[in-house]
Formats: structure tokens, C-alpha cells, sequence
């Protein structure tokens, strides 16, 4: 017998209100380090990231053997003794537990339906509950968009509203299962929001751990040709989850990937940049100067500065202190710093962070 749950708007309202951390384009590029855990070195780029062997459980938080020790564990168990798990083992990884939290979401899901959500709390980037209404998605399909948009739209701060519809994003892919087909359902969110689905969606299709029998394979001797045969309004989310999966997916090709900014142009190098930013942030274990060494390999001062922009923006919404971004801002020349500063400031109060 097949069980449908559906949410009330009031519901769903408080489902969503729990993804309350997300960001715009940011949220959905921390997340995913199939590699494992670097660290940058600020004196000898040459060697761009040095790889940390030091792991708590696995060297890497998303593999094969991890997810089937928590699927077992929810089978014998139960779902919440899978994430107290996750939550004991991985307390010190937020970022790096993201995927396995989206894992213990759906088979919460799976489990208790509605019911589940009151398992779910904040860590790992509101993981669990990204997961809880992926799955809500794939299974209810298009029937609950309308909903969930609504939902989105009452959380009230600009940037809980673009987390929200970019979570919603991640499930439409799982809905459809190809890139192409989930896009459509995205542009149905007014112009100012759909950038938010298209990026979930992105984010999915490069760095999800549905089931998924796409394999990405990049040609680094014309890497864009993907997200250019893209539709116009979709290709800044294509880029900027394309460039985050290379740095991850093929450390001892990250000067390479970085360099391949390059080739795009305006808006869409731009994206490119910002999100060399944001993994430079993520795997500085809170040091603005580790982050800030990886832009160096950037040689024009206008691309370090964008990058080190999106990286200060990161260091705001992985809940550093503001003073850690504006100290990296404090890095650039005073034209560039005060861009930066600006910025900060702008996404600490779309966030509410102080």
C-alpha cells in the first residue's frame, strides 16, 4: 500500500522555516568535497592544496561505505539513532557531513513521514532537512510547487527565501532525474526567484547523492561547453556549480580548473570567480589568510578581489564573526576593500547575522 503525505501550507511553512541558513548561489556550493579536506598554503601556491589525511571516521564523509553504515543503522535503529550518529562523528565537519545529513533526511522521510522533520535540527547546514523535502519533492512531484513557493516567499529575509526555493531545487531534480527536464520547472518561480531553483538543481546534477546514473566528465580543453549549450538564464548556476565540482572532484587539477575562469566572459567569469571564493573559504578551517592565498592564483587584482569577495561572503554565512570577513576584505587595496566590505554587510543583513 502507497502511502502520499501531504503538508498544509502551515506545515510546509514550518518544514521550510527550518532551512532558514541557506544562501542565495553560496549555500549549495559549501557543501560537497568528495576529496576529502584541504588546506591552503599561504607560502608556495605551486602546490596549490595540501591534502589533510587526519579524517574522524572516513577520509571521505559522502562514500559508498559511510552511506551504507547509515542506512543499515536506520534499519536496525531507526532513523534518529542514524543521525545521533552523524551528529557525534561528524560534530567537528559540518560542511563535510552536508551530503550525509540530505542521506539521514530522506530516510527519515521514508520512515515517519511528516513526523520525521522533529528529528531534524540546524547541523550540517540544515542537511537533514534539505534531504527530508528532496525526497518530499521527488515523491509529490509538481503538485506541491506551488505550495512550497508560497511557503518560501512567507519566511520573510531575502535570503532565507532564496535558501528555501534553492533547497526545492535540489528536489526537482530528483523529481525528474535529468537536468533538462527539471529546468522548466524552475522558470515557473517568478525571474527573481528561479535563479535560486536553477541553482538547486545544479547543485544536484553535480554534486548530489541521489541515485543518479550520470556520469560527469570534463574536458578541460573546452569545459564550458556544457553549461553554454545551456539556456541564457541558467548558465551563471551551471558555471558556478561546474567550477566548484572540478576543484573537488580533481585536486591535483585545481590551478588548471581555477585558470578556466578565464575563458568565460563578463557575468559568467564572474560567477566563476566568486565560487573559487567560496571553496577557498571552505576548506580554510576559518583562516582568512589560507583563503586568501588561493585567489593569489588569480593574477589580475580585479579577479583576486572578486575572489576574495565571495570568499568573505562565505566566511558570513558559515557563522563566522563578521570581523573574520572584514578582515579579509581588510587584504585587498581600498577600492577593493570597500567593495568587499560592502558586500559582507549586505549579506550579513540578509541573513540576520551580526
Amino acid at each position: 500500500m502507497k502511502i502520499k503525505i501531504i503538508l498544509t501550507k502551515k506545515q510546509l511553512i514550518i518544514a521550510l522555516a527550518l532551512l532558514v541558513v541557506g544562501v542565495l548561489g553560496w549555500m549549495y556550493l559549501k557543501h560537497h568535497n568528495p576529496s576529502g579536506k584541504f588546506k591552503a598554503s599561504t607560502s608556495d601556491f605551486g602546490g596549490m592544496l595540501q591534502h589533510d589525511q587526519q579524517t574522524a571516521t572516513t577520509a571521505n564523509p559522502a562514500s559508498s561505505a559511510e552511506i551504507a553504515y547509515i542506512q543499515d543503522l536506520a534499519k536496525q535503529k531507526g532513523g534518529a539513532a542514524a543521525y545521533a550518529y552523524l551528529k557525534d562523528q561528524w560534530k567537528n565537519k559540518q560542511a563535510q557531513g552536508h551530503d550525509l545529513a540530505h542521506v539521514v533526511g530522506r530516510l527519515l522521510y521514508q520512515e515517519q513521514g511528516i513526523k520525521g522533520l522533529a528529528v531534524c535540527d540546524s547541523n550540517f547546514a540544515f542537511g537533514c532537512y534539505h534531504g527530508f523535502l528532496e525526497d518530499l519533492v521527488k515523491k509529490q512531484g509538481e503538485g506541491g510547487l506551488a505550495s512550497a513557493e508560497q511557503g518560501c516567499k512567507d519566511l520573510g529575509l531575502p535570503g532565507v527565501v532564496a535558501s528555501c526555493i534553492h533547497g526545492i531545487g535540489h528536489g526537482v531534480l530528483g523529481y525528474k532525474g535529468d537536468i533538462t527536464a527539471a529546468l522548466p520547472l524552475c522558470q515557473q518561480f517568478p525571474q527573481t526567484e528561479s535563479s535560486y531553483c536553477f541553482d538547486g538543481a545544479f547543485m544536484e546534477y553535480y554534486n548530489g547523492i541521489m541515485e543518479s546514473s550520470t556520469k560527469i566528465s570534463i574536458d578541460y580543453s573546452n569545459p564550458w561547453k556544457f553549461c553554454l549549450g545551456m539556456i541564457n538564464e541558467t548558465q551563471g548556476q551551471c558555471v558556478r556549480n561546474q567550477i566548484f565540482y572540478m576543484l573537488n572532484s580533481t585536486p591535483e587539477k585545481l590551478a588548471p580548473a581555477i585558470k578556466t575562469c578565464a575563458q568565460l566572459t563578463d557575468s559568467l567569469k564572474t560567477f566563476c570567480i566568486t565560487s573559487v571564493g567560496l571553496f577557498a573559504t571552505q576548506h580554510s578551517e576559518g583562516n582568512p589568510k589560507s583563503a586568501g592565498a588561493v585567489c593569489k592564483n588569480f593574477s589580475a587584482s580585479v579577479d583576486q578581489n572578486a575572489c576574495v569577495t565571495g570568499s568573505a561572503q562565505e566566511f558570513v554565512f558559515e557563522q563566522f564573526p563578521v570581523a573574520t570577513a572584514r578582515q579579509l576584505c581588510s587584504s585587498l587595496d581600498q577600492v577593493g576593500s570597500q567593495v568587499c566590505l560592502n558586500a559582507v554587510e549586505g549579506i550579513a543583513k540578509d541573513y540576520g547575522r551580526k
